[in-house]
């Protein structure tokens, strides 16, 4: 992945999990540290390598995490708030994102935003 301007779209497509979370370690790992805040929406498993290798680099999880700056949801229940038979329901898809939000002070705002999010939940 390549640093992305505000309020741009990135996708990445890959072949195996390995090669999704050095991707995504690089590119929360950067933005972290350019003060950005990053939002993580995929399974249990992608969560756990991606915490790991960030914290493998040095990423205090712990601290982002208490300051909303680093914030993970579960892409199963994220789609469970807004898919009705099979398909997204009334209301905006953007809105539900910012449940994943951790509640933040002008304090720990951020002035840009990363946001991954696995469409697929298998």
């Amino acid at each position: 992945m390549t640093d992305v301007t505000p309020h741009s779209h990135l996708v990445q497509f890959y072949e195996d999990d390995g090669f999704l979370i050095d991707s995504l370690t690089r590119w929360f790992a950067d933005g972290l540290s350019a003060g950005d805040s990053c939002i993580y929406v995929g399974t249990e498993a992608h969560r756990t390598s991606l915490e790991k290798t960030l914290s493998a680099r040095g990423v205090d999880l712990d601290k982002l995490s208490k300051e909303g700056r680093f914030v993970c949801c579960d892409a199963a229940q994220v789609l469970s708030t807004f898919m009705v038979e099979e398909w997204p329901g009334r209301g905006s898809v953007h809105a539900r994102y910012r449940n994943c939000s951790a509640p933040r002070d002008e304090t720990t705002r951020s002035p840009r935003l990363r946001r991954d999010g696995r469409a697929a939940v298998g």
